[in-house]
């Protein structure tokens, strides 16, 4: 079964697989890497970490527009909450700029334009790298956006 899977899958532990509860139930996360029937996942919840999983018990994600939309808006949100953290110059660009770069990924989502939403969740990531690298207080920041992008660039590349 594993053998569907390749490293960087987006996927979620089947419900109640076998009629057993399985602990990481309708979990999700990212393949990385695979070993016969056993895929090793990193869960987005890093309560669970990095896991071995059966394949057996796995399915790639999927997600309908309205859901990526709702991530890109999970993204806003979070940088939203960050924007009065940032400082100096860069800081200030970044406030201009990222709304802007928001808004090219919402409507490249909303016209289904892979290569752009591509282009600007990669953007997005290089500013939370750079907000990372550059802000003391923020080196932490920014798991849940991570999430997020990756989730929106799954639906880009199996668009």
């Amino acid at each position: 079964m594993s053998n569907e899977f390749k490293r960087g899958d987006r996927v979620v532990v089947k419900p109640f697989f076998g009629g057993l509860f399985n602990r990481y139930n309708e979990q999700h996360g990212k393949v990385v890497s695979i070993n016969g029937n056993q895929v090793k996942v990193e869960f987005d919840d890093k309560e669970y970490g990095t896991q071995d999983i059966s394949g057996d018990i796995l399915s790639k994600e999927s997600f309908e527009p309205h859901e990526v939309n709702a991530e890109i808006e999970n993204v806003g949100k979070h940088f939203q909450e960050v924007f009065p953290k940032l400082s100096g110059t860069m800081g200030e660009q970044m406030k201009k700029e990222l709304p802007n770069h928001l808004g090219y990924l919402k409507n490249a989502q909303a016209s289904n334009d892979k290569s752009s939403v591509l282009i600007e969740s990669n953007y997005l990531l290089g500013s939370l790298q750079v907000i990372r690298n550059t802000e003391s207080e923020l080196k932490d920041w920014g798991e849940e956006v991570e999430v997020s992008l990756d989730k929106i660039q799954w639906w880009a590349k199996n668009l």
